[in-house]
């Protein structure tokens, strides 16, 4: 099983197709996306429903046209108003996959795979999907501007944001990170399993931001630790592999992999899985 895991596009177009031609040419049977799937910056935000039901779908398509299986989930920055409308635009598809909360087979596989799209409290002022790592963390000390969600009608036709008035209640309120992970399926120790959480776990390496601070999760650490999946993929940080030069690292038997992503190169991760075996290769590629 040959396995392409890119993360953190960001709307980017010529990264989505650099990605499907490399699937294509190299014969990749799967791609895994590991969220933060939309345009970002301030203008765009607004575009993300046009973005799925506009290059998305004729990206799937193309996907189906390839014959490859396609396993994602949104992120951070990708609006939670948006969630229904990227359900219901992945669910004309059979080859396309969402995995957050909503585990799945590797298509030809006994490969299971599953994660949750949640991140530790950050300054930014987007919160749909931050969460404290446990009941004992407490909200991110540095804010840059009032706190956010999105909000407007389900199919996001109309989107604006609200401001969130209390912010530490609105956090104490919802369920944590180690909450979510608690609610995963049990890993099956038979076959091989792939836990993808956009946050990545901390004392690994994976985490580390340009100004060198460490911002991984416990909790997502822990559930590793306890769990074992064969396999961990991450994101979120995009600097960290450029800051602290680790892709990848074990916690006792699980490979864990976090690429980053490169502003002026596609950067990703080539899987191969035969048996219990997983060999990995980092790349990163000008476009």
């Amino acid at each position: 099983m040959k396995i392409l895991y890119v993360t953190d596009l960001h709307g980017d177009e010529k990264k989505y197709n650099k990605v499907l031609e490399i699937a294509i040419e190299e014969n990749f049977d799967a791609i895994i996306n590991g969220g933060d799937m939309l345009p970002k910056d301030d203008v765009f935000f607004y575009e993300q429903n046009k973005f799925i039901n506009g290059f998305l779908t004729t990206y799937f398509n193309e996907l189906k046209q390839a014959n490859i299986q396609y396993y994602c989930m949104l992120g951070n920055d990708d609006m939670g108003i948006v969630d229904r409308i990227f359900n219901v635009v992945v669910a004309k598809y059979t080859n396309i996959h969402i995995i957050n909360h909503e585990p799945a087979i590797l298509s030809g596989s006994k490969i299971q795979i599953f994660g949750i799209n949640l991140v530790k409290d950050y300054p930014f002022r987007l919160k749909d999907r931050c969460r404290l790592d446990s009941s004992n963390d407490v909200p991110n000390a540095h804010q840059i501007g009032t706190p956010l969600m999105s909000t407007g009608t389900d199919l996001g036709d109309f989107i604006k944001f609200k401001v969130i008035q209390d912010y530490n209640d609105y956090l104490k309120r919802k369920p944590t990170i180690e909450c979510a992970l608690e609610g995963l399926p049990q890993v099956d120790k038979e076959v091989i399993s792939i836990l993808v959480t956009h946050q990545p776990p901390a004392h690994l390496g994976l985490d580390v931001c340009r100004n060198k601070d460490k911002v991984g999760s416990d909790a997502v650490y822990r559930y590793i630790a306890q769990a074992q999946p064969s396999l961990s993929l991450h994101g979120h940080i995009h600097e960290s592999y450029f800051t602290s030069g680790f892709y990848a690292n074990k916690i006792n038997n699980t490979v864990c992999i976090q690429p980053g992503q490169d502003f002026s190169h596609l950067t990703y991760v080539d899987i191969e899985i035969n048996g219990k075996d997983i060999k990995h290769k980092w790349r990163n590629i000008k476009i």
